[in-house]
């Protein structure tokens, strides 16, 4: 079988056809998941600055609000039980984290955004200290997300038995499911 030259110069053209379609196709899917990634889950940042605890994990830098990311502390008014007796624990993990920051100026970097818009951060101190780590590790916060990243901190404060594992606690979790609307 014998193809004459007109038809091989078709062939050549549809398939330069089909790769260049393809090529668009290729771009016009990269350019669309680039979009997703910035609309689900939020641009990639740094800041460094001074922080407001505003709760045990979430921070107010530069007018952003940060939630620090691997971690749930108690909220701000749940209590805990210790000795028999009922205890501030909620606002003893704020005071521990306000105390631990001070006035210095931390680091924080976010891959994501949480369903309350707030970005997601792992934060340091200047001396490299892992601030969502030195949480869990103190006892004031959990380990928290499927990964469990602090999960060797966490072990570490319970058997310390620090902060929140001196006594007994509900899941911050579950707290706020009992307790809706509580800040």
């Amino acid at each position: 079988m014998t193809i004459e030259p007109r038809m091989l110069y078709i062939r050549q053209r549809t398939n330069g056809a089909r790769m260049i379609v393809g090529i668009a196709v290729a771009a016009l899917l990269l350019l669309l998941l680039t979009a997703m990634n910035e609309w689900v889950i939020g641009p990639l940042f740094e800041i460094s600055d001074q922080a407001k605890v505003l709760d045990g994990d979430t921070l107010l830098i530069a007018g952003e609000k940060l939630r620090l990311t691997g971690v749930d502390a108690p909220e701000a008014d749940q209590i805990c039980r210790r000795d028999g007796r009922d205890w501030p624990c909620g606002r003893e993990a704020v005071r521990s984290l306000r105390r631990h920051l001070g006035d210095e100026v931390i680091h924080c970097r976010s891959r994501a955004r949480d369903n309350f818009g707030r970005s997601v951060v792992t934060c340091t101190k200047k001396d490299g200290t892992d601030i969502n780590a030195w949480l869990v590790r103190e006892g004031w916060a959990i380990t928290d997300g499927f990964a469990a990243p602090y999960a060797a901190e966490e072990r570490e404060a319970k058997a310390a038995k620090r902060g929140i594992w001196s006594g007994t606690f509900d899941n911050p979790a579950d707290w706020r499911r009992l307790h809706p609307g509580s800040k």
